[in-house]
């Protein structure tokens, strides 16, 4: 197994071009990876429909299914189901503003532990 699909991972995080990871999911050079890229690819999605609660007030159905990169609007409904900020009326998904505390608040350790997580599993798999 090559190193270079490793590091071509690493620099589409970098870049934010999440589509390239999601065709990376289809490519792998082998099948230990797909474990790692699943995981992967859920924790961005995450990060993208964390990102979609704070920019708008609704969003389309359609519209999420597009921007998590899932295949079908079920794929969709299902993960959103997980996350109490996703509410459906209808063919929308409609979302809470945050209040003055919780928008000040920035999670540091959070994001500290999934970057550290993040360069471990790099490192096995290199």
């Amino acid at each position: 197994v090559s190193t270079q699909s490793t590091w071509e991972l690493e620099r589409y995080l970098m870049e934010g071009s999440y589509h390239k990871l999601l065709q990376a999911r289809k490519q792998v050079p082998s099948n230990e990876y797909i474990v790692f890229l699943n995981m992967l690819l859920d924790t961005v999605r995450t990060e993208i429909g964390d990102s979609c609660t704070k920019a708008y007030d609704k969003l389309s159905v359609k519209g999420a299914t597009k921007l998590l990169m899932f295949e079908n609007t079920n794929d969709t409904l299902k993960w959103a189901e997980k996350d109490n900020k996703w509410v459906k009326h209808g063919d929308y998904f409609h979302f809470t503003r945050q209040t003055e505390a919780e928008i000040r608040q920035m999670p540091f350790n959070d994001i500290i532990m999934n970057h550290l997580g993040y360069a471990h599993e790099m490192e096995r798999i290199v």
